[in-house]
């Protein structure tokens, strides 16, 4: 394989006519020699649509909205190259982006790179978000699947796992299928996507919300053992000890094992007590920045064991993944 092949760029919008122009200017300004950008609009109302007519690229146009999962498909159908690259329309890439990654192709399956959250917790609950250093990813390490905001993969692998499926973590499926099916996954850090999120306190709630329950559903679909490791970080303003963190519902997760098998309402009991006691903790120190938003990434660690436990209880997922499941 070439060191810089031809690369064909796909990202999935809707109502986004506010972001589109400088996503847009960032993809024109690359520092690359053969690419194209497909840009499928899932059904906006905002006049994203309209807006995209004005940019020298290829703009699919649904009548319908299928969410990104399937969105991507579509874009990755009608790509011109065999190498596909992904980011999302919420962000911005760096000038080298392609150029830092391709590379790694020859050797790898899945390219991963930095994804520079602006987002406090998102950026918190994101592990590649700490690695400065090379890895090569492993479905059993802390780290094990890459975003689609930032990653370049091979059309072929694409193809061979059938697509992306229509979860909420699309990302996170399809690098463990990938992992499971022996391809392999490389990060490097000098590509790098700048990403946005939700600025509103409820957005960050619901978000965080969704992620607990689909994490919850990916790891009993995958049989996946959870693990939780708080990456090392420095003392500084944007940083929380782990002294803060003591209540973290990991560290108690066979507590409530075993409140639940004494009684489901001793389970739900122990929550209310633990949940009192990282509020009564955060609240005395709201002077660290952020503090908010690693109450509720708190708050999502709870939903996720709570939801793991219902899940072990009905010895399935929920009936929109069991469904999912079946169409694939």
């Amino acid at each position: 394989m070439e060191r810089y092949p031809p690369i064909s760029i796909i990202i999935p919008i809707k109502n986004r006519i506010n972001m589109i122009p400088r996503l847009i200017n960032s993809l024109l300004d690359l520092d690359y020699p053969k690419y194209e950008i497909i840009i499928i609009d899932d059904a906006s109302t905002d006049g994203s649509s309209e807006l995209l007519e004005k940019y020298p690229l290829t703009h699919i146009r649904l009548a319908h909205s299928i969410g990104s999962a399937n969105a991507r498909n579509v874009g990755i159908q009608n790509a011109s190259h065999h190498i596909i690259a992904l980011t999302d329309s919420d962000c911005v890439v760096s000038q080298s982006w392609l150029k830092e990654l391709s590379p790694s192709l020859t050797e790898f399956d899945l390219i991963g790179g930095y994804v520079q959250f602006r987002d406090y917790a998102e950026h918190r609950i994101t592990p590649l978000s700490y690695l400065s250093s090379e890895i090569e990813i492993q479905l059993k390490s802390d780290i094990n699947f890459i975003n689609t905001s930032n990653i370049l993969f091979k059309k072929s692998v694409w193809q061979s796992l059938g697509g992306f499926r229509s979860y909420r973590l699309e990302d996170v499926d399809f690098s463990w299928r990938a992992l499971k099916k022996g391809y392999r996954l490389w990060y490097d850090p000098k590509g790098v996507v700048y990403h946005d999120n939700p600025t509103h306190f409820i957005q960050k709630f619901k978000r965080l919300k969704n992620y607990a329950k689909c994490y919850a559903d990916l790891i009993y679909i995958h049989n996946i053992k959870l693990r939780y490791q708080r990456p090392s970080a420095k003392r500084s303003s944007d940083t929380l000890r782990p002294s803060i963190l003591i209540c973290s519902p990991f560290t108690f997760t066979w507590l409530y094992f075993i409140l639940f098998w004494i009684s489901p309402i001793a389970m739900i009991v122990g929550i209310i007590v633990v949940s009192s006691i990282q509020i009564r903790k955060f609240l005395g120190y709201k002077r660290f920045p952020g503090w908010k938003f690693i109450f509720m990434l708190n708050i999502m660690k709870i939903a996720i064991v709570s939801y793991s436990f219902m899940n072990a209880l009905r010895k399935k997922p929920s009936k929109n993944y069991e469904l999912d499941n079946k169409n694939h």
